[in-house]
């Protein structure tokens, strides 16, 4: 080792912190979820592929965040912002179904990308079966974001610390 970090340790060492605290939370979750009742137990290891996206996911959205934060400083202030509204947005404390595909509101919520992230995850789970609509808008975004992060890594990964 030289001593250098690069952007990518940093990256994976938040993800890293991030899948240890689910990892502690997740007993607790998987025993309340049980005593609720409404969960299905294959559901229960097909969320584990649907984690595996999410992380994947997270991997590339945290390269490009990156990047836009190193070079644009008030950038962490408006994600924050734009997190809390796609965060009422997407259906996480209350169900789809409030919201029909046919109405206006129905069509804006199932184009925010949470909304088909949060459904690949809880529909195996809730015993349903996930949307073929949700598994192409989350595949799509993840093949993209994969492509567009690798090109904005190898491009200017290397003028963050100017940009620090």
């Amino acid at each position: 080792m030289d001593g250098h970090m690069r952007l990518t340790d940093y990256l994976l060492e938040s993800l890293a912190k991030s899948f240890f605290d689910l990892c502690m939370y997740l007993p607790a979750v998987i025993v309340t979820m049980i005593m609720w009742g409404h969960v299905s137990p294959i559901g229960l290891l097909l969320a584990i592929p649907a984690l595996l996206l999410i992380y994947i996911n997270a991997l590339w959205m945290s390269a490009v965040f990156a990047l836009l934060g190193a070079r644009f400083s008030d950038f962490g202030q408006l994600l924050g912002n734009i997190s809390i509204f796609m965060f009422l947005l997407t259906p996480i404390i209350w169900y789809s179904e409030m919201m029909p595909a046919g109405s206006v509101r129905g069509q804006f919520m199932r184009f925010n990308p949470f909304y088909h992230f949060v459904e690949v995850f809880r529909a195996p789970i809730m015993g349903n079966q996930i949307e073929t609509l949700s598994l192409w808008y989350v595949g799509v975004i993840t093949i993209v974001g994969l492509s567009v992060a690798t090109f904005a890594y190898r491009r200017y990964a290397r003028f963050v610390p100017l940009w620090i």
